[in-house]
């Protein structure tokens, strides 16, 4: 495209959503949160994304509709077809999440720090994982009550454990050991939270989870919420029940354990099972 001037003018823009940065997702995650019309919501992170301003002025040439632009204080034309090219470019935005990677390692609560996990949730306990389900799904189902995104940002992000990074002590992850029964209690901290923020944690923590299952396809099925409304974390803790045979100590052990280990143990448990079915 070319300015008025013509200066070439280059516009680039993420096109899926492992390639955004900080402050791409803070506007996206700030369009979210103002409530804007879906159908214009598209068009608004396109320009917050590229940095451009539209002008209420338009041009017919050679039957190609034309309209005006600002980047920086620099105008330039562009046609409706290349708009258009541009939004479909960008359409992962309005799709589910599949941000895995961690822009948001840290929160604050007023004068309180909140770590975060690391990226695709590798760094988090499986009984840290079937709290943060039932929080998510909860919030899935009521997206109106913000007490159940709150929870599932109470769940990820706990204060620092004190354990300088540098330390021979530090095993990957700042976050103090989790606790299924304070979790509940510091979810509250979050509605001082910007709201921006907490919907970031939602789209990195449904990315994540959708990283999680792609890489054990087994275990999709047997977590699956139904029609019966059970508790997420019973269904988890009946799958667990039923893989480790009933067995109550390896089961205590399986909650304590690293996600992706325990995902990826139970993956192969859930092949065997279902070909032993199948016999």
């Amino acid at each position: 495209m070319k300015a008025t001037g013509n200066t070439p003018i280059k516009l680039t823009a993420p096109e899926s959503w492992n390639e955004l940065t900080l402050p791409q997702l803070r506007a996206l995650c700030r369009i979210i949160a103002s409530g804007t019309d879906p159908a214009y919501r598209q068009q608004l992170i396109f320009m917050r994304w590229t940095g451009i301003r539209a002008l209420p002025v338009s041009r017919l040439a050679d039957g190609i509709r034309f309209y005006l632009y600002l980047k920086g204080r620099t105008p330039f034309w562009m046609s409706v077809d290349t708009y258009r090219v541009f939004l479909q470019r960008i359409a992962f935005s309005m799709q589910r999440s599949e941000l895995s990677n961690q822009l948001l390692p840290c929160v604050r609560s007023l004068h309180r720090k909140l770590h975060g996990p690391g990226k695709k949730l590798f760094n988090i306990t499986y009984g840290e994982f079937i709290h943060a389900e039932a929080a998510y799904n909860r919030y899935l189902s009521h997206p109106a009550d913000i007490s159940h995104l709150n929870a599932l940002c109470a769940v990820l992000y706990r204060p620092g454990n004190g354990i300088p990074v540098h330390s021979i002590r530090f095993k990957g992850d700042r976050r103090e050991a989790f606790n299924d029964f304070g979790y509940m209690h510091r979810a509250a901290w979050f509605n001082r939270v910007p709201l921006w923020q907490r919907i970031a944690i939602f789209l990195f923590y449904t990315g994540s989870r959708e990283a999680l299952y792609a890489a054990h396809d087994a275990l999709r099925e047997n977590t699956t919420v139904g029609d019966d409304h059970r508790s997420d974390i019973e269904k988890h803790r009946e799958l667990v029940n039923t893989l480790n045979q009933g067995d109550v100590t390896k089961t205590e052990a399986v909650y304590q354990a690293n996600l992706w280990s325990v995902f990826g143990t139970l993956n192969s448990l859930a092949v065997q099972n279902k070909k032993l079915m199948k016999k």
